[in-house]
């Protein structure tokens, strides 16, 4: 009976200490699944307060970009940046001025990707051809703003380029950046960022360059080669290439000490930025020995109440499960306590030391229930004194407004709003508010970001007043000798604006100098010739073919000095303002053709071909515009190719493109230097200004031709390259008619010839004049009457019913005739009156038609013009 009695004892006593082990195994597994449950919970806790930093920082990222690009979208439609002017440098001047704070430079580049223009200024990157960029190339191919990736920039940096095309008239004239220190924002926006002990907070780009890293030596380099193409970056990338945001962990190079580095495991969330053409990426990482810090309270805790449970496990197996129970509901209470307090404290923590202006506001009141340090700071006044504040205090707005504006947050119409806002010590601020809707304790609150643009809002508002000032001087300029710009006024009088400005007025000076010289030199050639041989033609000894040789050189000097004469008028008058279009019907394939048997006689240079290419028919040749204006600009662009090609070839005619006629005159000439292809369009610029041109010209013709192809509708330029010839192409808009166009015969083939003697009354007071005229009409039967004033030809056609035709002088003494053909007019409706004048402007020649003359003629006209017109009128 002992025996089995001690026999069970034992085995009780066995089955317990058998029981421990297994106890204390099963204990160790329920310790491990809790700690690593607790472990990933705290992870997950820690990779959701890193997304919220990251969608904060990328706000802030997203807000700066989106404003650097309306800026620059802005400041790209002013006409100075799209003709890029001197003036357009005082305004990027300007912008750099205000924005270098973030930006390192401003850039002007044209339709080829070269730099027309850099500040601050670079001489060494202007002129640079950057179109192997890609950005560059993606900007002059799609023709919208494109941000870059990071790249060595011309001028000698790594930085990121933020582009706005630059359009004139809908047409690509080239794109405005600015560039952006490599990391500026990332220090902005993420260098503030307190993440734990150990923590980091990088600004990836698309494709993998860190923009922005604290670790020294990595930001410009590619994540992938200082992370030495790990496998988990490699995932990492691939994740934030097909998600917007996310989490994982990663194994990432660090510094350990001057010469060497360790890898490191990270965790990291991230937060793709869209940014137009591309994205960027914030990762916000921490080390794994930050979740163990966090943990390690907990871990200590349980270690020693295990150590109890061990102790109290020794002497009774029931203590220890009751110890394992009380850990469990203890474990659970504080899960359900952190659960409860973790989120309030996040938003907490990134709430009061965000550096963003925050307030959160009562939906129902607009009331201020909480704010944090940079509200403090910002405002002036303390947190708890903004607590009990409404809104209205701040923007001055009233509550009618102020809760129509909550509405339109609430209902998600509208989360951005700029005000104007009073700080503590009166100062009036301007403000952007960016407000959203989240919850707290279950109910509706405003989280309202402010960010003060007034610095923003007083560049533009100068910039706009300097820009109308600019616009209000350029009406004022009329005459020639006022071509000096006014530059001593755009923010800061400094000596290199005055040294420029002198400059400009000693370059003007000397333009103006040298073309009074030009133009001297140009008049006595041609009229040195003129007296010279005029002159030797008095020898009666003087051989006949010498005399047909001398007059003809006295010819073609009057008529160089003639062409001269024209272009001063010219110019003249287009500085005036007095050109005026005279929109009427041409065929511009006859246009074409007289100017080629004007230019290209069968004795022209036998060195020299030339073609004429008119693709329309004659029928869709004929169009709306000013004939004289054309004749003009055809005959100095083609004048200018025969004059500067001395063998070779000249071409010239027209091409349709879409609804512009395309002109061009094509030479195998000189050429011309790519730096003067702006310059030879200006007034008295020549590619030749020293004295000892090889080539003649006022310099005028081209300033004139680009003049009227504007006042036509069109625009010239030129494409040259020296000692391979030039082109010059100008375009006019095709505005077709159905009326068809009957080609004038060729003068050449002209022959006046009347059944019986016409009278042709000659207003004239100037002897020589008449005489003239008398030679011309020498071998046609007509009759001729002399007037010597306006009173004396109204006289005689009231005597003399005879009279034809008249060919009225314009100035003359007594009565002129303008007021001499508005007379005749009224008893002689149907007398045909010719208007002869030294004035040669369109306003003189509607003068004239207003007055009752039916054709005007300039002086001095050729013979057969003006035989031409008499035969015309006539043959009624």
């Amino acid at each position: 009976m002992n025996t089995r009695k001690f026999k069970t004892n034992k085995l009780i006593s066995l089955n317990r200490y058998f029981f421990i082990p297994i106890a204390l195994i099963l204990f160790f597994l329920t310790f491990y699944m809790i700690y690593e449950d607790i472990k990933n919970n705290t992870i997950n806790d820690f990779n959701n307060e890193q997304l919220i930093l990251a969608e904060t920082a990328s706000q802030g990222i997203t807000f700066f970009i989106d404003d650097c690009q309306s800026e620059l979208v802005f400041l790209a439609k002013f006409k100075q940046i799209i003709d890029f002017s001197d003036e357009s440098k005082a305004l990027m001047t300007n912008y750099y001025e205000t924005h270098k704070s973030i930006v390192t430079a401003i850039t002007r580049i044209d339709t080829a990707g070269v730099i027309l223009y850099t500040y601050p200024y670079n001489q060494s990157a202007i002129g640079q051809d950057i179109s192997y960029q890609n950005h560059v190339q993606q900007v002059l191919v799609n023709q919208k703003p494109v941000l870059s990736d990071v790249f060595m920039s011309a001028q000698g940096f790594l930085a990121i380029a933020l582009h706005v095309p630059v359009f004139k008239n809908e047409t690509f004239v080239g794109s405005l950046a600015v560039l952006i220190p490599i990391d500026g924002l990332g220090k902005l926006y993420l260098g503030k960022i307190k993440n734990r002990k150990n923590g980091h907070a990088w600004l990836l780009s698309e494709n993998g360059i860190e923009i922005y890293c604290p670790i020294s030596g990595h930001t410009g380099e590619s994540i992938l080669e200082t992370s030495e193409q790990d496998g988990s970056t490699i995932e990492m990338l691939e994740q934030i290439k097909n998600n917007n945001t996310g989490t994982g962990k990663i194994t990432h190079q660090d510094v350990f000490d001057k010469d060497n580095t360790k890898d490191l495991d990270l965790y990291y969330a991230f937060y793709r930025i869209p940014l137009g053409n591309t994205y960027w990426t914030i990762l916000i990482s921490y080390q794994e020995k930050d979740i163990y810090i966090a943990l390690s309270r907990l871990r200590n805790r349980l270690i020693f109440v295990f150590s109890l449970l061990f102790i109290a496990l020794s002497f009774y197996f029931y203590s220890l499960t009751k110890v394992r129970n009380l850990l469990r509901e203890e474990a659970k209470r504080k899960e359900v306590e952190k659960t409860l307090l973790k989120s309030e404290e996040k938003f907490r923590k990134i709430f009061d030391d965000h550096a963003a202006v925050k307030l959160l506001i009562d939906p129902n009141t607009g009331n201020i229930i909480d704010a944090n340090k940079s509200a403090a700071k910002y405002y002036g006044w303390s947190c708890e004194e903004l607590t009990k504040m409404n809104v209205g205090l701040l923007n001055g707005l009233s509550s009618q407004e102020i809760m129509k504006n909550i509405e339109s947050v609430l209902s998600e119409n509208k989360n951005q709003f700029e005000f104007k806002h009073q700080l503590k010590d009166g100062t009036i601020r301007d403000v952007k508010v960016l407000s959203s809707k989240i919850k707290i304790d279950n109910n509706n609150v405003l989280h309202s970001i402010i960010q003060d643009i007034t610095k923003r809002k007083n560049a533009e508002a100068l910039l706009k007043e300097k820009t109308d000032k600019i616009k209000s001087q350029n009406k004022e300029y009329q005459q020639i000798n006022e071509e000096y710009l006014q530059i001593n006024e755009e923010l800061n009088q400094t000596n290199q604006e005055l040294t420029i400005a002198k400059e400009k007025a000693e370059e003007s000076d000397h333009l103006k100098t040298a073309f009074l010289h030009n133009i001297s030199h140009e008049i006595r050639t041609p009229m040195n010739a003129i007296v010279g041989f005029s002159g030797l033609l008095n020898d009666p000894d003087l051989l006949s073919e010498d005399r047909q040789y001398f007059t003809d050189l006295i010819i073609q000097s009057s008529d160089q000095l003639l062409s001269i004469i024209t272009d001063i008028v010219s110019i003249a008058s287009i500085e005036a303002g007095q050109e005026e279009v005279q929109g009427n019907e041409i065929n511009i394939n006859l246009i074409c053709k007289l100017i080629n048997e004007q230019f290209f006689p069968r004795d022209t240079n036998p060195n020299v071909t030339f073609r004429l290419q008119t693709p329309l028919s004659d029928d869709d040749a004929i169009i709306i515009t000013d004939s004289t204006k054309l004749t003009q600009i055809l005959s100095n662009l083609v004048g200018n190719a025969l004059k500067f090609t001395q063998e070779g070839f000249v071409n010239f005619g027209y091409t349709v493109k879409d609804n512009w006629l395309e002109f061009f005159v094509e030479d195998s000439g000189i050429g011309i230097s790519s730096d003067m292809h702006a310059e030879i369009f200006k007034r008295f610029r020549q590619v030749e200004s020293t004295s000892a041109r090889t080539y003649g010209g006022s310099g005028l013709g081209l300033s004139i031709s680009k003049a009227y192809v504007e006042m036509l509708g069109g625009h010239i330029w030129l494409s040259s390259e020296v000692g391979k010839g030039s082109v010059f192409y100008f375009t006019l808009p095709y505005k077709t008619v159905n009326s068809k166009s009957i080609p004038e015969l060729p003068l050449n083939e002209l022959n006046v010839e009347f059944i019986k003697p016409k009278t042709v009354l000659i207003a004239e007071d100037e002897d020589f004049n008449f005489i003239l005229l008398e030679k011309f009409f020498s071998d046609i039967k007509m009759n001729i009457i002399r007037a010597i004033n306006g009173l004396e030809a109204v006289a005689i056609c009231k005597s003399n019913p005879q009279v034809d035709l008249i060919l009225m002088d314009i100035k003359m003494p007594e009565m002129d005739g303008y007021e001499a053909a508005k007379r005749i007019k009224e008893f002689r409706p149907n007398l045909s009156i010719i208007a002869q004048t030294a004035y040669s402007n369109e306003a003189d020649k509607n003068k004239a038609i207003a007055c009752g003359c039916s054709d005007f003629i300039s002086k001095p006209f050729k013979r057969e013009l003006l035989l031409s017109k008499i035969n015309e009128q006539l043959l009624k």
